[in-house]
């Protein structure tokens, strides 16, 4: 017997794909991989304003928009990961960019609960969290992390 609750994370699955699909014209502007410039295109695009916190061996840059934050992590001057938390999920295209299509592809729909997507290949380490109110997620570009951070700092 398939539960309510299974077709409703099957669905955010897919509405998570999808919305990175759609958006994937859009990798020009994307952070994820990029430099520090593409924060302040980030954040304008977001309409959020921008804190930074420097920690150990890379920096945290947090946008708080109107629905929830993003947080993108750099180290020697690039954006090795994403992650956000709020009430909808932010504009995947314009965060991945050329990770778009790859993160499309890990997250197709899994089988299991749904509530929660965890998988990684060789280059990229996904995270998403579904919640009565909200969502939360994270993407790690593999080579990019910087040596002796745990995945699990990176929320």
């Amino acid at each position: 017997m398939v539960s309510v609750r299974n077709i409703r994370l099957k669905h955010f699955a897919l509405a998570v794909a999808t919305a990175c699909a759609v958006a994937a014209p859009a990798a020009s502007r994307a952070a994820l991989g990029d430099d520090v410039h593409s924060i302040e295109r980030d954040r304008a695009a977001f309409s959020g304003t921008l804190s930074v916190r420097p920690e150990l061996t890379y920096e945290v840059h947090e946008i708080t928009t109107p629905t929830g934050r993003v947080r993108e992590y750099l180290a020697a001057g690039r954006v090795f990961a994403v992650a956000w938390d709020g009430h909808a999920v932010p504009d995947l295209g314009q965060l991945l960019g050329a990770h778009a299509r790859e993160f499309h592809d890990l997250v197709r729909p899994q089988p299991g609960n749904h509530h929660i997507v965890s998988v990684s290949n060789d280059q990229l380490s996904v995270s998403l969290r579904q919640y009565p109110r909200g969502v939360e997620g994270h993407v790690v570009v593999q080579a990019l992390l910087p040596s002796g951070v745990a995945l699990a700092a990176l929320r």
